[in-house]
């Protein structure tokens, strides 16, 4: 009880520290995308970066417009990015932004830009006497392609050695991938083959580009939230990996940018011009913004990222006095009696089996030679409390110790938002802790899952001889009471409502939870089934997964049993299926009765 109460203590002073609770007091109201259900919208987004590169609400007279701060983030991302060869950023465009002469005036804007409209300002620099294959490839891109660049942005120039129009090509990707080879034909025309076997970056280049003697220059910017700073500062030598993670363009002619860059370059710098040179709206408008986009979103956890992250100060003071609990409760999330399985893409990151612990590479320099690897919970535990802050009282005891792993696997599922915020916000600003904050992040989004596994058993019977998943205590469920009421689709409809799953209660995906399912056309349907009619027999083998290694009668495709739709499982079993749920039972591997 004594290192409980320890922890108890770290906790509270962890909720009372003023950093922490202005954090939380932020994530009190949900942003304005958040209410519409547009947070990860590509769209929504680029129709705001859109407005905000005009610069409305921003008097002309400003040095640093939106447009000059965000072709400042371009120039200090292409100066990073350019190989020998390539270059990123006209360099007479480059230097006016630099020595801060350039002058830029009649900004437009627009998002959905027709490629075949580019290529109509580059064939209009085309010199059909001199390049007569550029100019009749642009000709069938103008008459046969319909492709839509995500925004574009063109503006007049002024003191720039000659160049009189900038144009900046934009593909924003907040989630999906770069198109692949694919591309959009106007109605009943054909493509050039070689268009069509180019990446969308490779096709909107190849597009719109425009000679060194024209008057334009053309910026192509690509950008997503997937890229960090590590990424940035190994994109010469690791290239062709960030290309197949998504994080760069397929393309190297874009300079790659992500949202950080947008709320560190572009927006925090607006909101500090003056009053006069910004409007009251226009600032509430970055403000919000702002708020949208460092809104952390626990969708799905696997896959989880911040757009971007706030600055917060005193951020690494935080992460000092509270280290050795952050890991604790990282920890604990992924923890099993002792036992911690964390998958990162096909490899496991961060492990532990019994009493050994796999040591976060951002660690190991403060273990010996001997003991890179692995080393005991004791160990860690001391080493990590000697490198963290002066007093922690928590030591391997207590994170061996079920009631601690409980208490704190239930302060992440509650504060998720939080941690992922402050672990992230570290991983972003501060060089001395980024890598360890890099590695538990991982953890923390692996252990976001809840990959508790569970023991099921009826009437004193165990229905499974090793523990199981969410997923899998539900199919077991469904099966047993299939077969204690000889139950037919209808009455299994009747008796488990999807209602259940508020991942399947919107109907953008299932109406039921069970539906017939044809061997012959491999598909699922609702209603009369061909071979057993409109009430299947719920007996046989089932199973959850649709593959060719099982038959069905009756199935559920059901695999997201989150932690709330699981918890809503377990209510309605207790409150609605009577002396069932009296001779069901089911408990975790930490020896709690859930049921």
């Amino acid at each position: 009880m004594e290192k409980l109460n320890d922890l108890r203590t770290q906790l509270m002073s962890f909720n009372s520290d003023p950093i922490v609770s202005r954090i939380r007091e932020k994530y009190n109201t949900p942003s304005f995308f958040e209410m519409i259900d547009k947070t990860r919208s590509e769209t929504a987004h680029s129709a705001f970066l859109s407005w905000m590169l005009k610069g409305q609400g921003i008097s002309e007279t400003t040095a640093d417009t939106p447009l000059y701060l965000f072709l400042s983030v371009l120039t200090k991302r292409s100066l990073q990015q350019e190989t020998a060869g390539t270059l990123l950023m006209n360099q007479k465009v480059r230097d006016a932004i630099l020595s801060r002469k350039i002058r830029l005036s009649n900004v437009e804007t627009e998002t959905e830009k027709s490629v075949s409209e580019l290529a109509e300002l580059a064939y209009d620099s085309c010199d059909s006497t001199t390049d007569a294959d550029r100019c009749s490839y642009l000709s069938q891109i103008i008459a046969n392609i319909a492709d839509r660049v995500d925004i574009v942005a063109k503006c007049n120039v002024e003191n720039c050695d000659g160049i009189k129009q900038l144009i900046l090509v934009i593909e924003n990707k907040i989630d999906s991938p770069e198109g692949k080879a694919k591309a959009t034909a106007k109605r009943k025309k054909s493509m050039p083959d070689e268009y069509t076997k180019l990446s969308q970056t490779e096709r909107y280049y190849r597009a719109s580009y425009q000679k060194s003697t024209s008057d334009t220059a053309v910026i192509y910017v690509f950008l997503t939230p997937k890229t960090t700073e590590s990424d940035f500062a190994g994109i010469q030598s690791n290239r062709n990996t960030l290309k197949k993670e998504g994080k760069i363009a397929q393309s190297d002619n874009y300079i790659n940018i992500n949202y950080q860059d947008i709320l560190n370059g572009v927006i925090d710098n607006a909101l500090l011009l003056q009053e006069g040179s910004i409007t009251q709206r226009t600032r509430n408008f970055l403000e919000e913004y702002k708020n949208e986009i460092t809104y952390p979103h626990i969708d799905n956890p696997k896959t989880h990222l911040n757009i971007a992250y706030p600055q917060i100060d005193g951020i690494e003071d935080l992460w000092e006095r509270f280290r050795f609990l952050f890991h604790s409760i990282v920890y604990s999330t992924v923890s099993n009696k002792g036992c911690v399985a964390v998958e990162n893409d096909s490899d496991t990151s961060y492990y532990a089996t019994s009493n050994r612990v796999n040591i976060p590479d951002s660690l190991q320099q403060f273990f010996s030679r001997e003991e890179q690897k692995t080393t005991s919970i004791d160990k860690f535990c001391e080493v990590l409390s000697q490198n963290g802050s002066q007093s922690q009282p928590i030591n391997s005891d207590t994170l061996q110790s079920a009631d601690v792993l409980n208490l704190l696997s239930e302060f992440a599922d509650e504060n998720l938002e939080i941690m992922s915020t402050i672990i992230g916000a570290v991983k972003f600003s501060s060089p001395k802790y980024a890598s360890e904050a890099d590695e538990l992040f991982k953890v923390l989004m692996s252990g976001a899952r809840d990959n508790t596994k569970y023991f099921v058993a009826y009437n004193g019977k165990s229905l499974t001889p090793k523990p199981v998943s969410k997923s899998e205590v539900a199919y077991l469920m469904f099966r047993k009471w299939a077969e204690e009421n000889n139950a037919t689709i209808e009455q299994m409809r009747v008796a488990f409502p999807v209602e259940v799953n508020p991942y399947y209660v919107s109907g953008k995906y299932f109406q039921h939870l069970f539906y017939s399912y044809s061997p012959n056309n491999k598909y699922y349907f609702d209603g009369n089934d061909q071979k057993f009619g409109k009430s299947v027999p719920c007996t046989g083998v089932w199973d959850f997964y649709h593959d060719n290694q099982h038959e069905y009668c009756g199935m559920t495709n059901l695999k997201m049993w989150r932690k709330d739709a699981f918890e809503s499982l377990i209510v309605h079993v207790k409150n609605n299926l009577g002396d069932y749920a009296k001779y069901l039972s089911i408990e975790d591997t930490l020896g709690n009765q859930i049921l």
